[in-house]
C-alpha cells in the first residue's frame, strides 16, 4: 500500500506513488474531474492546446459545372496552463516513523480532501483572471458567453430547458450542478398534489437522476444558483508530476516532519454557451 512516508521518513515520494496518492483519489471524488462534468487530460506538458470551431462551415446548393463557392470555416485553440495548489502540514515524527500505516493514510486523505475542496470550490465560484502571481483559474461563476435561464423549482421544467438550450448549439448536457439547499428542495418534489410519489429517480443510493441525467449536489453552490453543463465542452487539465515531500529542516529542534503536496491542475471551456446558469427570479 502507498504511504505518505518513506523508510527514513525525510524524502520526496516517488512519482508513481504521488499519483496514487494524490491524482487517483482526486479523480474519483472531485467534482470537477467527474467524468459527467469535464473532460479530463493528465499530461506532463507546461501547457495543452486543444482545438476549438468558431465558425461552421456551410454548403449550398450548386449547378453541375459551376463554381463552388468557398465558405468560410475558422478553427482556434484553447489554451489550458496548470497552475500550482498546495497544502502543507506537520507531523511528529514518531507519528511518522512508527504509527500504523493507517494513520498516515488519514493524513493523506486530509491533505487530499484539502485540495480537492479547493479545486472544486475554485471551479464553481472563481471570478479570478488568472495571473502569474495568482494563477486561480476562471470559474463558472466568472466564464462569459454562457446562457442564461431562470430557475423555477416548482417543477423540473427549468432543468428540461436548460438541456434543450445546450442542445440548440450542438451540444448535448450531461449533468446538472445544483446547491445542497436547491437539491433538498427538487429531492422532495412530489409527482402530484396530495402523492407521496417523488419525482426524482434514484439510479442506486445516493445517486439521484434529474431529467435522465445526474445531479450533483455542489456544496460551494449558492442557493438559486444551478448550472446545467456539457462535459464534451470543459476541459480539465492535471499535470502528472504532482509530489508529496516531506522534511525536518523547518523544525529540527521540535522532531516535526514538515508535509508538502503540490500538483497543478487547470480548466478550459471549449463552448461557453454550452455552459446553462440558470437563476432563481428576483
Amino acid at each position: 500500500m502507498a504511504t505518505l512516508f518513506t523508510s527514513d521518513a525525510s524524502a520526496i515520494i516517488p512519482e508513481q506513488v504521488a499519483q496514487d496518492l494524490l491524482i487517483q483519489p482526486l479523480m474519483e471524488t472531485s467534482i470537477l474531474l467527474n467524468p459527467a462534468v469535464s473532460k479530463t487530460v493528465v499530461t506532463g506538458n507546461n501547457s495543452i492546446r486543444f482545438p476549438r470551431l468558431t465558425q461552421e462551415a456551410s454548403a449550398a446548393w450548386v449547378a453541375e459545372g459551376a463554381e463552388i463557392p468557398e465558405t468560410g470555416i475558422s478553427v482556434g485553440d484553447v489554451v489550458i496552463t496548470p497552475g500550482k495548489i498546495a497544502a502543507l502540514s506537520n507531523v511528529t515524527k514518531e507519528a511518522a516513523e512508527d504509527s500504523d500505516p493507517a494513520a498516515q493514510e488519514l493524513l493523506g486523505q486530509s491533505m487530499i480532501r484539502g485540495i480537492r475542496a479547493q479545486l472544486d470550490e475554485s471551479f464553481i465560484t472563481s471570478t479570478n483572471v488568472p495571473t502569474l502571481s495568482n494563477p486561480e483559474p476562471t470559474g463558472l461563476a466568472g466564464l462569459t458567453g454562457v446562457t442564461t435561464a431562470e430557475l423555477d423549482l416548482a417543477d423540473l421544467d427549468s432543468f428540461v430547458a436548460a438541456a434543450y438550450s445546450i442542445a440548440n448549439v450542438g451540444g448535448s448536457a450531461t449533468a446538472y450542478l445544483v446547491s445542497a439547499e436547491d437539491a433538498l428542495t427538487i429531492a422532495t418534489l412530489k409527482t402530484g398534489t396530495g402523492s407521496n410519489q417523488n419525482l426524482l429517480e434514484q439510479s442506486q443510493p445516493g445517486a439521484t437522476l434529474l431529467n435522465g441525467l445526474p445531479m450533483i449536489v455542489v456544496p460551494d453552490l449558492p442557493a438559486g444558483t444551478a448550472y446545467a453543463v456539457d462535459a464534451a465542452s470543459i476541459i480539465s487539465v492535471v499535470r502528472k508530476d504532482a509530489t508529496v515531500e516531506t522534511s525536518d529542516a523547518p523544525f529540527w529542534s521540535s522532531d516535526r516532519l514538515s508535509v508538502k503536496t503540490t500538483m497543478r491542475a487547470s480548466w478550459g471551456f471549449a463552448d461557453p454557451a454550452r455552459v446553462v446558469r440558470m437563476t432563481t427570479a428576483a
